[in-house]
């Protein structure tokens, strides 16, 4: 298949431009909307991956206007927005499909085997040359009673604003008397990356997420509840391996997070019922270091979009 990318982001159009070639598809990558709506109409393509936000257009104006121009191959549109609300103005802007970033490769590979096989209908040209809130029929009430769905206004930065927030949390804690008030730094960004999550539903924020929190309430637990000094190392070790079930649970088909929890759990749980470790005690201190350098190191290679 001959694909056009639209995308700004270099390291995206990287792992685009790799994964799809590597299928055997011929690929052309434009950074803006002009260039990719000149390529777009103007040169034949079985495939458009189209990012939302580019530099110059955003992606839903683009797709009118490639719709408008009579160019009927299936558009794909890429984004970090996850709302329903954008996923309608997606579709009614002229998209097929719209996938949210970070997906993975073999999301991408799918969906346009998809794309390349299904049979085309065709489509009346957009009407709208410039960008205007998407129009949606509302069936219950006649064709005289249009829905408007007008774009949520885009906050940049919300992830970073979290996270200098969280960073005051312990400081406002010490001063009030909190023990232990510096281990509260992690559970306040993890609520940060959780927060973050729940906005966009996106993978890459769950992981470190679940492993901030844990590791805060692994560290606190001591000063929350009395136990005896012997269970303070294993309970510290189950409760991250619980987090690592809290991420698979959430999010089942990433089943990697089994490992570490498996892991970590048949560690501390041979600590609490025979009192011995199930590795080396020179090691036991570098167990939960190395569990999450590994984790961190596999999200690096794991292949996305």
């Amino acid at each position: 298949m001959r694909i056009l990318v639209i995308e700004d982001d270099p390291q995206t159009v990287e792992l685009l431009v790799t994964v799809l070639e590597r299928d055997g598809h011929s690929v052309l990558a434009q950074a803006t909307g002009s260039g990719g709506r000149e390529r777009g109409i103007n040169e034949a393509w079985d495939l458009i991956l189209c990012d939302i936000g580019l530099p110059d257009m955003n992606g839903f104006a683009l797709a009118r206007q490639l719709r408008q121009a009579g160019v009927d191959v299936p558009l794909v549109a890429l984004s970090g927005h996850a709302s329903d609300a954008d996923r309608s103005i997606g579709l009614a802007s002229g998209f097929d499909t719209y996938l949210f970033k970070p997906i993975k490769a073999s999301v991408l590979r799918e969906e346009v085997r998809f794309q390349g096989s299904r049979p085309r209908l065709p489509r009346p040209a957009a009407a709208v040359s410039a960008p205007q809130p998407a129009v949606i029929e509302d069936a219950s009430k006649g064709p005289e009673a249009p829905v408007v769905v007008t774009p949520a206004p885009r906050r940049r930065g919300v992830l970073g604003g979290l996270v200098v927030i969280a960073l005051g949390v312990p400081f406002i804690l010490q001063p009030l008397g909190v023990p232990n008030a510096a281990s509260y730094l992690f559970i306040s960004i993890g609520v940060a990356f959780l927060i973050s999550y729940v906005r966009g539903r996106q993978y890459v924020s769950l992981i470190p997420m679940v492993t901030l929190v844990s590791f805060g309430v692994a560290l606190l637990l001591p000063t929350w509840i009395a136990m005896r000094p012997e269970s303070a190392a294993p309970a510290f070790v189950g409760v991250i391996a619980v987090g690592f079930m809290v991420a698979f649970a959430v999010a089942p088909h990433h089943r990697w997070p089994l490992v570490p929890a498996v892991l970590l759990g048949a560690v501390a749980a041979g600590r609490f019922v025979t009192g011995a470790s199930l590795i080396p005690a020179g090691l036991e201190p570098f167990l939960v270091p190395v569990v999450l350098i590994g984790v961190g190191a596999y999200l690096l290679a794991e292949p996305k979009t």
